[in-house]
C-alpha cells in the first residue's frame, strides 16, 4: 500500500483533494495520523496506495474524485 510495494499499471479509482485520518498514531498529543492534501488509489476494490497526493505515482486511471473532504483510514484483522 505504499512506494515500496511493486505498483500496478493502472488504477481503477483515485481520490484526491482529501484529508486523509489514518490509525497511524504519529505523536503522543495526536490520537490519529493525519495527511493533508492526500490522495488515495484503489485497484480490485481494494487501496494500493495511499500518502500525499505530491507523491501520487504518475499511473493511468478510470475515475478521479474528491472535494476536500475527510476520509477516515481503519483497518480491521
Amino acid at each position: 500500500m505504499n512506494n515500496s510495494e511493486a505498483l500496478p499499471q493502472t488504477f481503477d479509482l483515485v481520490i484526491k483533494n482529501i484529508h486523509l485520518l489514518t490509525m497511524d498514531k504519529k505523536t503522543h498529543q495526536q490520537a490519529y495520523g493525519l495527511i493533508n492534501d492526500a490522495a488515495i488509489a484503489v485497484l480490485n476494490g481494494e487501496i494500493s496506495w495511499l500518502g500525499q497526493a505530491a507523491d501520487l505515482p504518475d499511473i493511468p486511471c478510470k475515475k478521479r474524485g474528491g472535494r476536500r473532504r475527510s476520509i477516515l483510514i481503519a483497518r480491521a484483522n
